[in-house]
């Protein structure tokens, strides 16, 4: 029974799956990827303009979800973002019960927004779709109900989320009545959708702890994935040339064209992310066992996640349904009590008033009328220093 409850609590967090580029995939910069098998005068790098958002999810029980990527496209109109076959070619299943009687396999969730980032209407359609594609819809209910023998017959399913962009944070937005009748409509189904301590708080989150590892591991892989590209470049340009050699020697006339393809600049894009986290696949389409994903979302490792930030015991998820779905972290983080947590990072100001938040608001002011009084006698504020009396 404890499984079968625990393996309905949902944790969903996404990152960034970076290839190489520094900056979103409209920025020219790369990022570096640096070999800490390396001494400091030397490094390599991969190179990218791709951008790649990953959303990934476990379950209470210790099961990996079939993420979700977000790839970015140059279209200027988003509804001619499209996937591109090879992007998806080398992408492994992945397998759990989840809420089904047997084992089900499942490819995971692919998405292009033109920013290569989450939008609410995006996150609304992948939490039903998923939701009801893992969990039969008639088993979704908002009251639970367990047979004679233990067994779960219907339960809620319950998203524990950020507040990161695309998510919580666009309740206010532009589609804020949009959501409101999404969120009742899941609500009633029986999927409830609680928010987790924004990242600027101390308290640590399960896929925090599961991306420590995992961002390791993708690290290796990528590095592993560039070489071989390069291996295979190199391959490919010494055939180029001893094909251009045998028509010098032949007297035959070479391009330019053709002497332009013995050099090339190797870059990873969206088509090797799938080697990257999965590995070279089994025969039965699975992750390779050194890959990133079979590394980093094991049974073992999400329960250990879940045991390192107190997450939820069959007795709290009960609670937590009859409470509506507060969490159990020490504090209800909708009510005030959230402030007087001490794994909350408070800041200076905020607050009741004390001499200190008086002082600093005096000095801002008398900063803010130097300002003033600088620019009405025409001095370019952005060359004065002060160095005090001398």
């Amino acid at each position: 029974m404890s499984t079968l409850l625990a393996g309905r609590n949902i944790v969903f967090d996404e990152t960034e799956l970076r290839l190489g580029s520094d900056k979103d995939a409209s920025r020219p910069r790369s990022r570096t990827h640096t070999n800490p098998r390396l001494n400091r005068g030397g490094s390599r790098h991969t190179r990218s303009s791709g951008h790649v958002t990953g959303g990934f999810a476990v379950t209470g029980a210790g099961e990996f979800l079939p993420p979700l990527i977000l790839f970015s496209s140059s279209a200027e109109n988003e509804a001619n973002c499209a996937v591109k076959d090879e992007w998806v070619a080398t992408f492994g299943k992945t397998k759990g019960k989840y809420g089904h009687a047997r084992y089900v396999e499942r490819l995971p969730y692919i998405a292009v927004r033109k920013s290569g980032s989450m939008d609410i209407r995006l996150f609304m359609e992948f939490v039903k779709n998923l939701t009801f594609d893992l969990y039969c819809e008639e088993t979704v209910s908002l009251s639970v109900e367990i047979d004679e023998h233990g067994r779960l017959i219907k339960g809620p399913v319950m998203w524990t989320v950020d507040t990161g962009p695309g998510r919580l944070t666009s309740i206010d937005g532009e589609h804020a009545e949009e959501w409101e009748e999404w969120a009742r409509e899941m609500m009633v189904k029986g999927v409830i959708l609680n928010g987790l301590l924004p990242n600027s708080t101390t308290v640590s989150a399960i896929m925090d702890e599961l991306y420590r590892a995992f961002k390791i591991a993708c690290r290796v892989s990528t590095h592993l994935v560039y070489a071989r590209k390069i291996k295979v470049n190199a391959k490919a340009i010494a055939r180029r040339k001893l094909a251009i050699a045998q028509k010098l020697a032949r007297g035959e006339v070479v391009s330019e064209q053709e002497r332009g393809k013995v050099t090339s600049i190797v870059s990873l894009n969206p088509g090797d992310l799938g080697d990257i986290l999965y590995g070279r696949l089994s025969d039965d389409g699975f992750a390779a066992i050194n890959s990133p994903i079979a590394k980093a979302f094991t049974k073992e490792k999400i329960l250990e996640a879940h045991r390192k930030v107190r997450r939820f015991t069959i007795e709290i998820y009960l609670k937590l349904v009859t409470q509506f779905c507060f969490f159990q972290l020490g504090f209800y983080p909708f009510t005030q009590a959230i402030l007087k947590s001490k794994k909350l990072r408070h800041e200076t100001g905020e607050g009741e008033e004390t001499n200190q938040t008086r002082m600093m608001r005096d000095l801002e002011s008398e900063y803010n009328s130097l300002k003033e009084a600088c620019r009405d006698e025409g001095k370019n504020l952005c060359l004065i220093f002060i160095f005090g009396d001398m």
